[in-house]
């Protein structure tokens, strides 16, 4: 609801001088209205809720179901979490078992010298 105040009145309702909401006029911090040669200060008045006690109550229960429901899914994350952990851990050993076995034979191959290897190392150690 807008509520239209002589100046003069609003300075006494706000307990403030007349040249104090003449400079606020001036800078526009305070909306106003000139009619008929008065000022007068438009000032919006906030309905103030009925049940703000209800009202508190309410956003108080919603807030704690919301913290459950965050709870809950917390969890179930981190039993993915966890879960993924494990997948990963499985995985990871099963890679390492297949690197283990194809290394395996190249490594030996590596270390085996061939026929042709034997023999010139055996010309080697003869000469």
């Amino acid at each position: 609801m807008i509520k239209k105040i002589l100046i003069k009145d609003y300075a006494e309702l706000k307990k403030q001088t007349l040249s104090n909401i003449y400079q606020k006029v001036s800078r526009g911090t305070l909306q106003s209205e000139k009619i008929e040669g008065k000022t007068y200060i438009i000032e919006e008045e906030q309905e103030k809720p009925k049940d703000l006690k209800k009202q508190c109550k309410k956003a108080k229960k919603s807030l704690k179901k919301d913290i459950r429901n965050l709870e809950e899914l917390l969890k179930a994350k981190e039993a993915e979490i966890k879960t993924l952990k494990i997948s990963f851990d499985i995985l990871s050993s099963a890679f390492n078992q297949q690197l283990k076995q194809i290394e395996k034979p190249i490594i030996e191959a590596k270390i085996k010298p061939t026929k042709k290897n034997k023999s010139k190392n055996l010309k080697k150690k003869k000469k």
